[in-house]
């Protein structure tokens, strides 16, 4: 079986737990292109570089090429080579041979770098508080770090002392002998340490965790198999271990830009765990739950360094649960006791706050609400109510009735059945002219956004609409040049003024519309084109990664190169539907 390999110039090099990566960068007007360690702790790509990694003999630069496999990354050159791997989350083992090994900085500021005793020297990244300590395991290490008293301009900052530059160099002991080095990342004190196991060692057990890792990821249809291992090692090096905010191990949605946990992105990636890895996809199902407000409302986006509030996502819990239900043992009895008052709570906020007038139908306070963050449906203004909130309430009641009689509390089934059949009808209200519209504040007129996928969204309801409501939805969509294009759905019709092949929700084809309209289609009956955009979908990812959406037209990955909950909607779709 062939190994995977990495393109590192798109997908980071990591391991399961690890707030660190490895990959190539462009140039930026502070840093030079090249090979990065990089922190994934802030949530952001702001302050992510780390160090510049180099191969360098007799204190010359030398041309390097890249391989990376899951566990390994190599770095050739014609005088000699070295290998990193990630011997735990805090440590990167580091060997060479005729080459020496250069990780350096020179755009940061309140570094500081720390002499220790036996070939160690701390250094600590002011910006991201990033603590690395660097031992010499055979070889030597030489640091050149300058301190220096930082000048202050006119109007800046008093003096301070910092380390501006720092380059630490891990060499052999002779002209083309070897070497072997350690970087351990730590909080407060790095761990005291008498002896380090050897590079073969930290490889078999890294490689033993993946192949755990890939063991468990969803079957595929054969011609997808590469794509299985890359969409695999996109989720299993994404998992980072707890801290700060994460209580548990959770998956970020990338090591790339998007180092943070989103709450709908989450529950797409717990649905390629669900038969597998049930522990794991219910701690990313339920996170962001557990995560909300006295009032019910869920955070909009996680990072282990912060929450933020200003926007929350639509409620498609009800929804990804009543799938994992029915394919899995996830929802234990005791893990639905508890769910169900999280569920209510988050179900009944949107009612409590989110229905000015109280007019039956909940409104969004901006497109990042819905998740469709740019949808020319908002073009219009805030606030906005839209039949797809309808249609996910409609569904987290019903499921939530589900609950309510698995767990015994025949009352409360009976009120959100009523509950769920009365959200649709009023949703009904939005079906004019054979379309859903969506109505723009207080004055209710029409909002637009005609040629959006958006409008499409209450397809997720399936058998619950009625036949000829699903038909004329289905065949609106099944219309070749509206919005259905050689690689599946458009988010905005090709033929529309507004439409952008890379402007996020106003064209290009993502994960989860695709995943939502597929399973909406199939419990709709239209089985045999479900089945075909699920395929367009997989191709489309076989042929160019797990981007975070794709230009519509030319199916060119586009946005962050190596997304999760892509790499899970592909799995599913590859297994469930393919």
């Amino acid at each position: 079986m062939a190994k995977l390999q990495i393109d590192i110039d798109s997908v980071p090099f990591s391991r399961r737990g690890s707030y660190l990566a490895f990959r190539r960068m462009q140039a930026t007007d502070r840093t030079p292109v090249g090979l990065y360690l990089r922190s994934v702790d802030s949530g952001s790509a702001g302050h992510d570089r780390l160090l510049l990694v180099e191969v360098v003999r007799s204190g010359r630069t030398l041309r390097f090429d890249v391989q990376a496999s899951a566990t390994v990354m190599r770095l050739r050159s014609a005088a000699g080579w070295a290998e990193i791997c990630f011997a735990s989350p805090e440590d990167i083992r580091l060997r060479g041979k005729g080459i020496a090994l250069r990780v350096s900085q020179d755009w940061t500021s309140n570094a500081v770098t720390i002499p220790g005793p036996e070939d160690q020297w701390r250094f600590i990244a002011g910006i991201t508080g990033t603590k690395l300590l660097f031992t010499a395991l055979s070889g030597s290490l030489s640091v050149n770090a300058p301190w220096i008293i930082a000048a202050p301009s006119e109007k800046g900052p008093p003096p301070r002392h910092e380390n501006p530059r720092f380059a630490a160099t891990f060499a052999p002991a002779t002209e083309g002998g070897k070497f072997e080095g350690n970087i351990h990342a730590y909080r407060s004190e790095p761990a005291r340490r008498r002896s380090f196991v050897g590079f073969g060692d930290c490889l078999r057990e890294v490689e033993a965790d993946w192949q755990d890792w890939l063991g468990r990821t969803p079957a595929v249809p054969r011609k997808y198999a590469s794509a299985r291992k890359l969409a695999a090692y996109t989720c299993w090096s994404s998992m980072v271990n707890p801290r700060g905010n994460f209580d548990r191990r959770l998956m970020l949605m990338s090591k790339n830009a998007m180092a943070a946990c989103w709450p709908w992105d989450a529950c797409f990636n717990a649905m390629a765990l669900a038969r597998t890895a049930p522990k794991v996809a219910w701690d990313q199902f339920t996170y962001h739950l557990e995560m909300q407000d006295a009032d019910g409302a869920v955070p909009d986006k996680v990072s282990s360094r912060e929450a933020v509030w200003s926007f929350t996502k639509p409620p498609v819990h009800g929804w990804i649960l009543r799938w994992m239900m029915k394919r899995s043992s996830i929802a234990t009895p005791r893990r639905l006791e508890r769910l169900y008052q999280l569920l209510a709570k988050a179900t009944q906020w949107w009612l409590n706050y989110r229905d000015d007038g109280r007019t039956g139908l909940c409104q969004y306070h901006h497109g990042n609400d819905c998740g469709w963050d740019n949808a020319t449906t908002f073009d219009a203004g805030l606030p906005l109510r839209a039949a797809d909130l309808a249609a996910w309430l409609a569904i987290q009641m019903d499921v939530l009735a589900e609950i309510a009689r698995r767990i015994g509390r025949s009352a409360d089934q009976r009120k959100w059945r009523a509950k769920s059949r009365r959200m649709i009808k009023t949703m009904m209200k939005l079906w004019r002219d054979g379309k859903f519209v969506a109505l723009y504040g207080p004055s209710g007129q029409v909002a637009g956004g005609e040629l959006s996928l958006f409008n499409y969204v209450p397809i997720v309801l399936g058998e619950r609409l009625s036949p000829q409501v699903a038909a004329k939805m289905a065949a609106d969509l099944k219309r070749e040049g509206f919005l259905l294009t050689e690689h599946g759905l458009a988010t905005e019709s090709p033929a529309s003024p507004h439409y952008c092949g890379n402007g996020y929700w106003r064209g290009p084809i993502w994960a989860p519309s695709t995943m939502i309209m597929v399973d909406g289609l199939s419990r709709a009956g239209e089985h045999a084109f479900a089945k075909d955009l699920a395929r367009r979908f997989c191709d489309m990812c076989a042929a160019n990664g797990f981007a975070e959406n794709y230009n519509a037209i030319s199916g060119e990955g586009l946005c962050d190169p190596a997304y999760t909950w892509t790499a899970s909607v592909f799995l599913v779709l590859a297994h469930e539907y393919l």
